[in-house]
């Protein structure tokens, strides 16, 4: 039987929400799933409003004012999968992904992984940063998909 890893950041609840389905489908097709989600510390509102949304744009480019909630054991199992949902902040993997990326490989390390980013039309070069941070932790990265936003660029932007 097929087990599959489930793990992703979501500060607005996108990204759980995709996670979610991606959990259904498996699920009804026999695959046995572990579904982590990364907790920032301190955590982060839903919504950050204006100042807040620019205040993180440093933190995006040095996140060392951040940590992220130590993960259950079950992350480091055996499993065929890894499909890591995330979210893009000011052109880089969001602050919470890019910690999981720097202090555990250990859960992407020689297995295949399908990236799933929910984003504004934004993605590709925080795609470039997310896969080498994969690769250079070992993972092999077998696909990536992008969920991106259908509105108008300005009333997505907030």
């Amino acid at each position: 039987m097929s087990r599959a890893l489930l793990i992703g950041y979501s500060q607005s609840g996108q990204v759980t929400k995709v996670i979610s389905e991606i959990e259904k489908v498996l699920s009804a097709r026999g695959v046995t799933t572990h579904v982590e989600m990364i907790r920032s510390k301190p955590p982060l509102p839903e919504k950050l409003g204006f100042r807040g949304f620019f205040n993180l744009m440093c933190d995006a480019y040095d996140p060392s004012g951040f940590a992220i909630a130590r993960l259950s054991a079950s992350c480091v199992g055996e499993f065929d999968l890894v499909v890591l949902g995330w979210q893009v902040w000011f052109l880089r993997p969001s602050v919470p992904i890019q910690l999981l990326l720097r202090s555990r490989a250990d859960v992407f390390k020689g297995r295949s992984v399908i990236t799933v980013c929910t984003c504004r039309k934004m993605f590709s070069a925080a795609q470039g940063v997310l896969h080498r941070g994969l690769i250079d932790g070992g993972a092999t990265i077998v696909g990536g998909v992008a969920l991106t936003h259908s509105g108008n660029q300005w009333k997505t932007l907030l």
